[in-house]
């Protein structure tokens, strides 16, 4: 007999170097099963881009179930 599943979500950081800077590219699905990943989101600071990913991590939940959104 199996459990439930486990919970898998994804956070893809993408930068490419532009001539005026970064350009960060946050990728989000937080659930990989079920797929539509969330509106890709642009940055070119990167303490935004780290507070999202921040944010990301903060929403995963404690026991491997839905995500907190």
């Amino acid at each position: 007999m199996h459990g439930p599943r486990a919970h898998t979500a994804v956070c893809l950081l993408r930068v490419e170097s532009q001539p005026t800077g970064l350009l960060i590219s946050l990728i989000i699905t937080r659930d990989v099963v079920l797929g539509c990943p969330e509106p890709v989101r642009h940055f070119s600071d990167a303490d935004a881009a780290a507070a999202a990913v921040a944010d990301f991590l903060r929403s995963a939940p404690p026991d491997g179930g839905r995500p907190r959104v």
